[in-house]
């Protein structure tokens, strides 16, 4: 491109589909708190200006597309497969995911406690015994009856 960022077109197979890959100088060592990164690049395509999350859903199922995010050390990506015929459509519609994110707060709180029990399982699953000490859930007191 003009302005020094490389694109790579590769040209296969007898499918009208496209798939479309951005890839960022973002993830886990840029976050300030554990998960930010991870958290932020999901929450981007779960609200844009004018679409909620279920708008969105409902536009992307319509036309076939798939996305997906994800957030390693020190890369962050997104991508979106569809039919060639959906492109523009598809491409304008994915473009203000990156251009103008809404980040509702409720879908923010609610991503972070799901992202934040899944961290949890993976650490219970990490270690022999169930939760480390210094990690693990606190709980009610169990009566005795």
């Amino acid at each position: 491109m003009d302005n020094g960022i490389p694109v790579y077109i590769l040209s296969g197979g007898t499918q009208d589909i496209f798939k479309v890959e951005l890839f960022f100088n973002a993830g886990r060592k840029y976050e300030n708190r554990k998960g930010v990164a991870r958290l932020c690049n999901f929450i981007m395509k779960e609200g844009i200006q004018y679409y909620n999350s279920e708008q969105l859903a409902e536009f992307w199922d319509f036309h076939g597309a798939i996305l997906r995010s994800y957030s390693d050390l020190d890369v962050a990506g997104h991508s979106i497969l569809g039919l060639t015929r959906h492109a523009e459509n598809l491409l304008d519609r994915w473009i203000q995911i990156f251009n103008c994110p809404s980040f509702n707060q409720e879908e923010i709180d609610t991503n972070g406690r799901i992202f934040s029990e899944k961290l949890l399982l993976r650490l219970y699953h990490q270690t022999d015994r169930g939760f480390p000490l210094s990690v693990r859930p606190s709980c009610p007191a169990r009566s005795e009856h």
